[in-house]
């Protein structure tokens, strides 16, 4: 089965063709100009590069978030379309997974958890820990950077989102784990795919919402004042 897969969670995506979990396309999305007007053109340019007819997509997938609201909100109305225009499956796939299992690959040999942070912005970090395979061992969350800190050991393997410049901070804050970037690979992206479809694991349906947990400004300002009266 082909997949279309889409990934504009962040400043710079991609488009790619994927057949069995090998890419068989690929179009990167310039970081500096603007997912919306770009991604449908290089759909159709990496479709007639194959020779396809876009009704032999099988499965449109995305990633669907946490990262930028503007980036997930045309990947998701873009996949969404393909699907109403093709009649194809429709797949969601959470970008913290896409980074995760794209660890680097000596963490094998240290401790058995790892956390995928990411900035939320105003002070809010979205977080996650997951296994050295890549599987999820907890759900994503979103709180105060201060608040994270404190909840996470300070030996803990960070990997950090695409745009994520938390470094500095963590390693003054005390934390002495390995900190890396991370990066969302096409080549894996169409491998878990792959996995999905084998398992027939779609989200098909005419309404997909991003992974974006974070709240509004005002919510925001509310929940730190409850959070400082108590």
């Amino acid at each position: 089965m082909i997949a279309l897969l889409l990934e504009t969670s962040g400043g710079q995506g991609f488009v790619a063709l994927s057949e069995a979990g090998n890419l068989v396309a690929l179009r990167a999305l310039d970081e500096n100009r603007r997912h919306a007007r770009d991604l449908a053109p290089l759909v159709g340019e990496i479709l007639m590069e194959r020779q396809m007819d876009p009704r032999s997509v099988g499965v449109v997938a995305v990633s669907q978030g946490p990262g930028s609201y503007t980036g997930l909100r045309v990947g998701i109305a873009s996949a969404l379309a393909f699907r109403f225009a093709t009649d194809c499956h429709l797949m969601l796939v959470p970008t913290f997974s896409l980074l995760a299992r794209n660890r680097p690959p000596d963490w094998v040999s240290g401790p058995p958890e790892f956390e995928v942070l990411g900035d939320a912005l105003k002070g809010w970090v979205y977080h996650q820990k997951f296994g050295l395979a890549g599987n999820p061992v907890g759900d994503l969350g979103l709180s105060p950077l201060e608040q994270w800190r404190t909840g996470t050991m300070p030996s803990m393997p960070v990997l950090l989102a695409p745009g994520t410049n938390l470094t500095k901070v963590l390693e003054e804050s005390g934390h002495h784990g390995t900190i890396q970037n991370g990066k969302v690979e096409p080549g894996i992206f169409g491998g878990i795919v792959f996995e999905r479809i084998v398992q027939g694991d779609w989200n098909d349906s005419d309404i997909a919402e991003p992974l974006y947990l974070r709240p509004s400004s005002a919510e925001l300002q509310l929940l730190q004042l409850q959070g400082s009266i108590q």
